[in-house]
């Protein structure tokens, strides 16, 4: 990775020369905003998926602190192309950054310098490749009213972070979190769907971060005519489950073995078809999703 080159401010350094101030706001407070981009090799050559609704996701979170992106969508966009292209890479996973400046350590940042660095690099699904062990954390997810949780915000993994290290110290492999009312949230770093009598359900948006890969699979399960439900689901419906995923950009689709001690298929079969039907969009072979893919060139 030393060898690469990072977007940072409009000009391309080297990854040794992209550092900041301790001073710098977002270290202290956590006042930043990112997103995680993946682009793939297809047979027309790399591709970003939805680069689009990525970039302004990333814009509209930082805008929550009420200061402006210097940087227009279409800028942002092709930086990402060009940080993927200078860098000769084709699978590859982006992670776009907004933070603030090291003009002053006020709680405020609405007075600071906004920066912006974009580092492309290989990496491989973020939860492995197999079928995986979720433990329930005690952590709970942060509450709808003390943030803009919507929005993917630097600070708010502290919580995620919590919520990992309690469940990884009882061994398992994931963290599921629970929203205020004790309703299932999500994962540490991903969106779940869970598969009761046949039914493909997932969270409704209320306590959660509406993922982007969870939308995506939402249409892919309408077009496979697979009945679907954003609802609140509890731990007692957990109980009737039959098969359960995370989705998130990072890990893409990862079945779950068991929440807690609670076995399910791994993958079961309407994993297995939103999983096909996921690869065949980031591979460019269905011809319905091409409009998610932007051509790197």
């Amino acid at each position: 990775m030393k060898k690469s080159l990072i977007w940072l401010d409009g000009t391309f350094v080297p990854w040794e020369h992209a550092t900041i101030h301790v001073m710098t706001h977002t270290l202290h407070y956590g006042s930043g905003a990112f997103e995680g981009i993946r682009c793939y090799k297809t047979d027309n050559g790399p591709a970003i998926f939805r680069l689009s609704e990525h970039v302004a996701r990333l814009r509209q979170s930082f805008s929550c602190f009420s200061v402006t992106v210097p940087w227009t969508q279409d800028i942002l966009e092709k930086a990402i192309i060009d940080t993927i292209i200078i860098n000769n890479l084709g699978d590859c996973y982006i992670r776009p950054l907004l933070f603030f400046g090291s003009e002053s350590l006020l709680l405020s940042p609405k007075k600071l310098s906004v920066h912006c660095a974009i580092i492309a690099f290989d990496m491989d699904k973020y939860l492995g490749t197999h079928a995986i062990r979720v433990g329930i954390s005690s952590i709970k997810r942060i509450h709808p009213d003390s943030m803009p949780i919507h929005n993917k915000i630097n600070g708010f993994y502290v919580n995620s972070i919590f919520a990992f290290h309690e469940v990884s110290n009882r061994g398992f492999d994931e963290a599921l979190l629970l929203d205020h009312n004790s309703a299932i949230s999500e994962g540490s770093v991903a969106n779940i769907f869970i598969v009761i009598d046949g039914i493909l359900k997932t969270p409704t948006t209320q306590s959660i971060l509406p993922g982007i890969t969870r939308a995506s699979i939402l249409t892919l399960a309408h077009a496979l005519d697979i009945p679907i439900e954003e609802t609140v689901i509890t731990l007692h419906d957990i109980y009737n489950a039959t098969e359960a995923f995370f989705c998130g950009t990072a890990s893409e689709i990862t079945p779950i073995l068991c929440i807690e001690d609670i076995m399910l298929l791994a993958p079961g079969p309407i994993t297995q078809k939103i999983t096909s039907a996921y690869r065949d969009c980031i591979l460019s072979k269905n011809k319905h999703f091409k409009s998610w893919l932007t051509s790197v060139q």
